[in-house]
């Protein structure tokens, strides 16, 4: 039996192996790395990434994520952030009731595998670069660009910069209170701020995307979407037109003959209506006094 140096083992009551001072010499920094890049693998790194237990075993997760992913698909519903994913799942977790599938653990599992998975040194160039695109394209990349023209202060930020009141949240539903309660002319002064800050925006977009020939067509709409909001909350509007009352059209009177038509809704409907008519008024030529009479009486009774 090979016996242990006394110094080599830290007591069974800690549990700790003892680690042995190295030389610090700059082999034995060489050897040193060499051992840590041998023992802790890409597995490792990415096991140390997953904080806590996860329920779903990777390969588990990844057939239900296909499967999630077909959903969405179908459903077009691949704009929807994961974020907000919670609903969306929950009506796939309705199509998969044999999985029992619990969307809050789900949830959870997928971000924690997905904040893993995004990190630098893991996210492929393909993936990443697919990530990055449609990032790029959307509106919510229009920030990023340095001339983007930034929105107009609110009315409630301006309103307590003008009167100098807190930014606490106790202190912003005082200043909503006292900006309903205002009577002074501070109002006017807010709302004649923002309007005219609000008209240099709009020739300041024209000219944003005027600037920018590359732009998405996604990032564009957005951007004439906030202009047009921008003029309708300022538009003037203009006293409507009294509406001008619809006549109502007088109902023919019932006779005989409209209530025998009536009847015959399925016949000669193979004919224009001119040919149907003249079949139509043939045929009700041809029935009997006692039809007739009983049509009579039933449009006298009406």
């Amino acid at each position: 039996m090979v016996k242990r140096r006394a110094n080599d083992l830290k007591s069974p009551k800690d549990g700790k192996i003892k680690i042995e001072k190295r030389d610090s010499s700059p082999e034995s920094d060489q050897e040193e790395e060499d051992f840590e890049e041998e023992t802790f693998t890409d597995a490792d790194e990415t096991k140390a990434g997953i904080s806590g237990q996860s329920t779903y075993e990777p390969d588990q997760l990844r057939i239900l994520v296909e499967s999630f992913v077909e959903f969405f698909n179908i459903r077009q519903s691949q704009n929807c952030t994961v974020f907000n994913m919670e609903k969306l799942v929950a009506e796939w977790a309705e199509t998969r009731p044999e999985d029992c599938i619990d969307v809050s653990l789900f949830c959870a599992d997928y971000r924690k595998y997905l904040k893993t998975a995004l990190r630098v040194k893991l996210f492929q160039l393909n993936d990443a670069s697919s990530a990055l695109l449609t990032y790029l394209g959307s509106e919510k990349s229009l920030p990023e660009f340095n001339g983007f023209p930034a929105k107009p202060p609110t009315k409630i930020h301006l309103y307590i910069k003008k009167k100098e009141l807190s930014h606490t949240p106790k202190g912003m539903g005082e200043a909503y209170k006292a900006m309903r309660e205002d009577g002074s002319g501070v109002i006017d002064e807010v709302n004649e701020e923002i309007r005219a800050a609000s008209a240099k925006l709009v020739p300041n977009l024209h000219d944003f995307i005027n600037a920018h020939p590359n732009l998405t067509a996604i990032q564009k709409e957005a951007v004439e979407k906030r202009i047009k909001s921008v003029q309708k909350q300022f538009k003037t509007k203009e006293p409507a037109a009294p509406r001008t009352p619809r006549k109502k059209s007088k109902k023919e009177p019932e006779t005989a003959y409209s209530l025998w038509c009536r009847t015959k809704t399925d016949k000669y409907r193979d004919l224009s209506e001119e040919e149907r008519e003249k079949k139509l008024q043939k045929k009700f030529a041809k029935i009997t006094d006692a039809e007739r009479q009983l049509l009579e009486s039933l449009v006298l009774t009406q």
